[in-house]
């Protein structure tokens, strides 16, 4: 979960109220226009497919010894053994699909780019795999 607190905006970007025989274009100080909050949820599942490794030694039978290693490795089937240390990941950013706030004092996007993105929801699936 992402939180920005509110925030007082820029005085400066604040004009005027109208004045007798027209507008008034300087800025006003003595006003100010609070910017809401902001609140955003991001998420992430994940699983691993356990990497299928063979016996300890101690633990192999000596009277089999080296066959019983390899009678468990080739039990495994075709797809665990691709499986067998593989991550697959997948997440949301945004999942609110929220837009930022607008910020009067930000000049150019109308939102505040040091505190916010523009970026909507967005999916990604993230496949990982050991070997």
């Amino acid at each position: 979960m992402n939180y920005i607190s509110s925030f007082n905006d820029d005085s400066f970007a604040l004009l005027g109220a109208n004045v007798i025989g027209g507008t008034n274009t300087a800025p006003q100080f003595d006003r100010y226009r609070r910017v809401s909050d902001y609140i955003t949820l991001d998420a992430q599942l994940s699983y691993e497919f356990m990497k299928q490794e063979a016996p300890l030694a101690a633990a192999v039978d000596n009277s089999k010894g080296a066959e019983s290693v390899a009678t468990i490795i080739a039990s495994n089937s075709w797809y665990q053994q691709l499986l067998s240390g593989t991550r697959l990941t997948i997440g949301v950013n945004n999942a609110f699909d929220r837009n930022p706030p607008t910020v009067l004092g930000a000049f150019n996007d109308n939102y505040d780019t040091s505190l916010y993105s523009i970026r909507n929801r967005y999916w990604y699936v993230a496949f990982n795999k050991k070997f």
